[in-house]
């Protein structure tokens, strides 16, 4: 009895302490307090995955507190330093500059100021051994002969005959200057040098710009700039003048070769024909300075001029040749002009046959036979037209001619 006792009064006792506990812990302590999260306080709460202490995007963590992945900042570009001071003249182009040729010379293209300048010179360093020419908006300038001494303004391109002189020695060399204008340099070709180019010492009109050159030394059978032939003497006559600045290819003149003379002013010249159906030669010859002249010159008995526009068509120099045609009644007999001698009776032989002068049937015209060249030709003439009571008439020979009867 004892002992159920005291297991009942322990079974009690446990089941106090169980409802101890549970009272305690479950029924009577306070519902547990909830707290919702604050983005941007700098404290991990709730479900944030992070909190940096703001809520921007993009520096890790965003403005919901996710973490992101962190945009990286550039560091700020430093402050660049100033470009150096540009220095004209040092052959580099730098700020402010529109060229820089590595000089501060105003006479090219680029100025002082390594601006580019409207004035262009192919002899920027005036060599006296070059022939230099300036051009700008005004118009084209070249270099130039004049007369030692002489004045010239060099303003006018087109008309600078006021200091333009033949044997000239003095140079004229026109340079540019900063407004693109043209300023003039004169100098005298030094010893032993010549002026070269146009109304120049050696005169020479197939360059544009005067230059100096070396003397030559005419006779020395050597050829050198200044002229046109050398042949080993300063004789005139021949081939070569005594000064070598003109040749003739036929130096004797002979008629019948056809010959031209070169001169450095003038080019060449051929022998020529006076005028159609003549037998005069225009017989090209060297004079005594640097250019020639024309002779006229009649070919011998018994030749006809051949050429262009000659008695006998040809090419080249005109010259004197062998007549295949001769007209009995002609002033000139050898083929080169028309005969008009309608009176007198006459014939031509043209290459060994005969040909006359006859009458019309009408017997009120001739037909009056000439040369024409080496053959023969005719024309018809009326005889009226030499006064009343003319007509054609045969001459014993049978040759007709114009005659009262």
């Amino acid at each position: 009895m004892a002992n159920m006792e005291k297991t009942h009064l322990l079974g009690l006792f446990i089941l106090i302490i169980v409802l101890v506990f549970l009272f305690t812990n479950f029924i009577s302590a306070p519902p547990a307090k909830t707290t919702t999260p604050v983005c941007g306080n700098g404290i991990r709460e709730g479900t944030e995955q992070c909190d940096d202490k703001n809520t921007r995007n993009g520096d890790g963590c965003s403005s919901t507190c996710r973490n992101e992945t962190p945009v990286k900042v550039p560091l700020p570009m430093p402050t660049p330093l100033p470009p150096p001071a540009a220095v004209c003249g040092n052959g580099v182009v730098e700020a402010g500059e529109a060229c820089d040729d590595g000089n501060t010379d105003n006479s090219d293209v680029c100025t002082t100021t390594c601006q580019v300048s409207s004035c262009r010179d192919t002899d920027p360093t005036n060599d006296i051994n070059v022939g230099g020419t300036v051009t700008t908006s005004n118009g084209t300038y070249n270099d130039f002969c004049s007369s030692v001494g002489g004045s010239c303004s060099g303003t006018d391109p087109g008309d600078p005959s006021s200091c333009y002189y033949s044997s000239a020695s003095s140079l004229g060399q026109y340079n540019c200057n900063f407004a693109g204008a043209t300023i003039l340099n004169r100098t005298t070709c030094p010893s032993g040098y010549s002026t070269f180019g146009p109304r120049c010492t050696y005169l020479n009109l197939s360059v544009l710009s005067a230059r100096c050159i070396p003397t030559p030394v005419c006779g020395d059978g050597i050829l050198e700039t200044g002229e046109v032939c050398d042949d080993g003497n300063t004789v005139n006559g021949d081939a070569c003048s005594s000064n070598c600045r003109c040749s003739d290819s036929d130096g004797g003149n002979n008629l019948t070769v056809g010959g031209s003379v070169t001169t450095i002013y003038d080019g060449i010249s051929n022998d020529s024909c006076q005028t159609y159906n003549t037998n005069i030669i225009n017989e090209s010859i060297c004079t005594s300075y640097s250019t020639y002249s024309s002779v006229n010159s009649t070919c011998p008995s018994g030749y006809v001029t051949q050429g262009p526009g000659c008695s006998i068509s040809g090419t080249g120099p005109a010259r004197c040749v062998p007549s295949l045609c001769i007209d009995s009644d002609s002033s000139d007999p050898f083929g080169s002009s028309l005969d008009t001698s309608y009176s007198t009776p006459g014939s031509v032989n043209a290459s060994g046959a005969t040909y006359s002068d006859y009458c019309d049937p009408s017997g009120t015209d001739v037909f009056e036979t000439f040369c024409e060249g080496a053959t023969h030709t005719e024309i018809d003439f009326s005889c009226v037209a030499l006064g009343t009571g003319y007509r054609c008439l045969n001459s014993t020979s049978g040759i007709g001619y114009c005659g009262r009867g």
